[in-house]
C-alpha cells in the first residue's frame, strides 16, 4: 500500500507537470496575439498624429501652403512683414543691440495671427475672423510707433555705460510696411468675397498648382472626421486588449479542466 500511494502521487506530480507545459505553451499564443495587436494599435495612432499634423488648418502643413495662402492680400502681408523683420534686424546689429534677435519673436507671433486671420475668412466663423482682424491691426499699429520711436537718435543704457546710438531708417520704413499691412488687411476686411476667391484663383492658376477653394474645403472635412489622439481612443485600445487577453485566459482553464477529467482515470487505472 505505501508502494501503491508512493506511485499515485508521483504519477499525479507528472501529470500536474505535464499540465503546466500544455497550459504555458497554450497562453504563448494569445501573449503573442496580444502583442501583434498592441504593436497595430501603435501604428494606428501613429499615422493618426501625423495626419493631424498634416490636417489642413492654419496649423498644419498642408493649411499653411494651401489655397489661402494664395490670397493677394496673404502674399503682400508676408512679403511686407518679411522685408520689415530683415530691416528691424539689421538695424538692431548695426547698432550693436545684443538682444537684436528679439524682434523675431514679434513677426513670428504676427504670421500665425496672419495665417489664422486669411484661414478664418474662408473656412471659419466671423467671430475668429474678426478677432484676429483686430489682434493683428493692434499688433501693427503698436510695433509700427515702437519702431518709428527707435528710429531717432537716443542715449541706451548697457553694460559699459550709457551709450548715443545713431539714427536708424531701417525702423522707420519698418514702421511704415507695418502700416501698410495695416491698411492691406482693412481692405481686403471690406472688399467683397466673390473678388479675392476670383483674384486668389487667377494667382493659384499661375503658379501651376492644381488646387481650389472647394478641393480645399472639402479636405477639411475629411481631417474635421479624424478622430483625434486623446486618452479615450487609448482606453479603448486597452479595453480590447483586456478583452483578449480574458478570452484567451478563459479557454486554457476550460481545456486543462475538461483534460485533467479525462486523463484522471486512466492515470488511477494505470497506478
Amino acid at each position: 500500500m505505501p508502494r501503491l500511494a508512493a506511485d499515485r502521487s508521483v504519477g499525479e506530480l507528472s501529470f500536474m507537470e505535464y499540465s503546466t507545459k500544455d497550459a504555458m505553451l497554450v497562453h504563448s499564443a494569445p501573449v503573442d496575439k496580444d502583442q501583434e495587436k498592441t504593436e497595430q494599435s501603435l501604428v494606428d495612432l501613429t499615422q493618426r498624429g501625423i495626419r493631424k499634423i498634416l490636417m489642413v488648418g492654419p496649423r498644419g502643413i498642408r493649411g499653411f501652403f494651401g489655397w489661402t495662402f494664395f490670397d493677394p492680400a496673404n502674399l503682400v502681408c508676408v512679403g511686407f512683414l518679411g522685408a520689415a523683420a530683415t530691416l528691424t534686424i539689421i538695424s538692431m546689429r548695426d547698432r550693436g543691440a545684443p538682444d537684436w534677435y528679439m524682434p523675431i519673436g514679434l513677426y513670428i507671433c504676427l504670421a500665425a495671427f496672419l495665417r489664422g486671420y486669411f484661414f478664418s475668412y474662408y473656412h471659419g466663423h466671423s467671430l475668429s475672423r474678426v478677432t484676429n482682424l483686430l489682434i493683428l491691426l493692434f499688433g501693427f499699429l503698436v510695433s509700427a510707433a515702437l519702431w518709428e520711436e527707435r528710429t531717432a537718435a537716443h542715449e541706451v543704457l548697457r553694460a559699459g555705460g550709457v551709450y548715443t546710438v545713431p539714427a536708424a531708417e531701417g525702423f522707420h520704413m519698418a514702421a511704415l510696411l507695418h502700416l501698410a499691412c495695416a491698411i492691406t488687411l482693412s481692405i481686403h476686411f471690406l472688399l467683397p468675397r466673390h473678388w479675392l476667391i476670383r483674384m486668389t484663383d487667377q494667382v493659384v492658376d499661375r503658379t501651376g498648382f492644381e488646387i481650389s477653394l472647394e478641393e480645399e474645403s472639402a479636405r477639411i472635412q475629411e481631417t474635421k472626421g479624424l478622430k483625434a489622439i486623446d486618452p479615450v481612443s487609448d482606453d479603448g485600445v486597452e479595453k480590447e486588449l483586456e478583452q483578449g487577453s480574458q478570452e484567451s485566459s478563459d479557454t486554457p482553464i476550460e481545456e486543462h479542466a475538461a483534460g485533467g477529467a479525462a486523463a484522471g482515470p486512466d492515470s488511477q487505472g494505470d497506478t
